[in-house]
């Protein structure tokens, strides 16, 4: 069967045996560029670039060997000038989506030497384009991109690939690429009329295709088990984290308390803490890191190690405060902590607290009025000159206390409006547990339509 194949291929008219191995290379090209960019579509996160950009290339390469058919252009009523025109263009632009490509797939798309075969490319497209639509220099511009293909294109890619150090497999590329470069460049010497043309590279471009089918999917492959390997770690990082949280919320006489801790990430920069004092008074620490995942993540670490080792202090809020910012001071640079600790004492109804650049504690009152308060000194961890002072207010019974951080309060709609303090204040309904479910239905209910922002969390801690 596979003789008479030959015997078949071989008696048929030369010219028309051409035209099918290119039609079917043609097709063969942009079927494998359509499965590359619907799985590049098909994933919302990890895209790969790659695929997009071989997708794109093998597709425009493709169209411009089935323009160059006969039989194809009969079939889509394209007459011979139009997919010369097209053909031109293609060829103009093709180097675009081949240095994305090729720059992507060994990552030196930020490169001097990317920049400059950049620029060239981009020059080649536009004044090529321009020659065609103009009617100007329409020999001389075939003869411009041959010599750049030639001898500028293929020796630097030869060139970048060599000295590349990707972990990805390249030899299968090399080589293939190195066949490729052949093909292209007597094709490219046939235009100077310097060898015979023998239409090579359709058949170089095959093997070029499957190498870099082949390579693409080892770096996606890598790539998603990169991902997979961060997405494992993330978790254990998620675990350790809820681990420095409190496992339940304190039992302390006379008060009602309710916490809700929802990050934005798998890991976040919000934290909060009790301590039960001896006299029956609770301390309640929420704390706010700059940032999200994994650096704010350590920072809040590194809050519960300084929180916990400073429980001496613990009745004095300001000095509290102190403690923590001495403790995470010249540790990290690039973030900052803002942190509010209130100390209430549910039998003398008393709550004193201090802030550190944290937003406002809000108290709700037995008559259903809202105070504001904010005691507020530097941010934790900026500076060591910083300092800190008491406030205290009262608390009559059914009084309830709202400590959170600022993503409830800055929430944004659709719309960019903030949820603002003025509508946590509007949340308080029955008890602790009730007013905390009410600022957290309201504050989604609001930001419902876009992704959320930040990391949000809230105490509230009631006086019965």
């Amino acid at each position: 069967m596979v003789l008479m194949m030959f015997w078949q291929f071989g008696t048929m008219d030369r010219g028309l045996g051409q035209d099918l191995i290119t039609a079917g290379i043609g097709v063969i090209a942009c079927a494998v560029a359509f499965t590359s960019l619907a799985v590049f579509a098909s994933r919302k996160i990890n895209r790969d670039r790659t695929l997009l950009w071989f997708g794109i290339f093998a597709v425009i390469y493709g169209v411009r060997m089935l323009l160059g058919v006969d039989v194809v252009r009969a079939g889509f009523h394209v007459s011979e000038r139009v997919a010369s025109t097209l053909s031109m263009l293609i060829t103009y632009f093709i180097q675009l989506p081949g240095l994305l490509f090729a720059l992507n797939l060994i990552d030196a798309i930020g490169t001097r030497i990317a920049k400059v075969m950049f620029a060239i490319a981009g020059a080649l497209a536009v004044v090529g384009s321009a020659s065609i639509l103009l009617r100007i220099g329409l020999n001389t511009m075939p003869q411009i991109n041959n010599f750049l293909v030639v001898f500028f294109f293929l020796p630097t890619y030869v060139w970048s690939y060599w000295r590349s150090n990707r972990t990805v497999d390249l030899r299968f590329m090399r080589v293939a690429f190195f066949l490729f470069l052949a093909s292209v460049v007597y094709d490219n010497l046939s235009g100077f009329g310097l060898v015979r043309p023998l239409g090579l590279e359709p058949f170089g471009f095959l093997v070029q295709l499957i190498a870099m089918g082949v390579v693409t999917a080892q770096k996606s492959i890598a790539s998603e088990q990169k991902l997979l390997a961060v997405e494992r770690e993330l978790e254990i990082a998620r675990k350790i984290q809820l681990s420095i949280l409190p496992e339940k919320v304190p039992e302390t006489k006379g008060l009602e308390v309710a916490v809700r801790y929802v990050p934005m990430t798998q890991v976040a920069g919000d934290f909060y803490d009790f301590i039960e004092l001896p006299d029956g008074r609770l301390g309640v620490l929420v704390a706010d890191v700059s940032g999200h995942g994994v650096p704010a993540a350590l920072i809040a670490s590194m809050l519960k190690m300084a929180f916990v080792s400073h429980a001496p202090a613990a009745a004095d809020p300001a000095e509290m405060l102190a403690k923590l910012n001495g403790a995470l001071y010249g540790h990290f640079s690039s973030h900052f902590v803002t942190a509010v600790y209130a100390v209430i004492d549910a039998k003398a109804g008393k709550m004193v607290y201090s802030g550190a650049a944290h937003p406002p504690v809000l108290v709700r009152r037995g008559d259903g009025k809202v105070d504001e308060l904010s005691e507020n000194g530097l941010m934790l961890g900026a500076f060591d000159f910083a300092q800190y002072a008491n406030a205290s207010t009262t608390l009559g019974e059914g009084d309830q206390v709202l400590l959170y951080t600022d993503g409830l309060a800055e929430g944004s709609n659709a719309a960019d409006e903030e949820f603002g303090i003025e509508r946590l204040k509007q949340c308080f309904d029955g008890g602790a547990l009730r007013s905390l479910e009410q600022v957290f239905a309201k504050a989604s209910a609001w930001t419902a339509r876009v992704p959320q922002q930040d990391d949000l969390t809230a105490v509230v801690v009631g006086r019965t």
